[in-house]
């Protein structure tokens, strides 16, 4: 079984919901932008831009990669917690 007592200023269990939290959101950009449509170079804006209107997971795919990166920046915002950083700035 598991303790969740302080290792240092660091909790074990705070320091790995931030870890899932990371990895979780990067996969799920990552699949999102390998969805992405693709096919012309991303500066010739008449092709690509007819590509991506033809693409029907055009919606999708962007609804994943902001998903994503909402889960990193939570990820993020937990990491920062279980860090304490403030306990660092104490003197005395």
């Amino acid at each position: 079984m598991v303790s969740q007592t302080p290792v240092g200023p660091v909790e074990r269990e705070a320091v790995r919901l931030a870890a899932v939290l990371l990895f979780a959101g990067v996969l799920v950009t990552a699949i999102a932008g390998f969805l992405h449509p693709e096919g012309a170079d991303a500066n010739d804006h008449r092709t690509i831009f007819a590509i991506y209107a033809a693409s029907q997971s055009w919606t999708a795919v962007h609804l994943g990669q902001f998903i994503g990166m909402v889960i990193i920046t939570f990820g993020l915002v937990a990491l920062f917690f279980a860090l304490d950083i403030r306990r660092g700035w104490e003197f005395g």
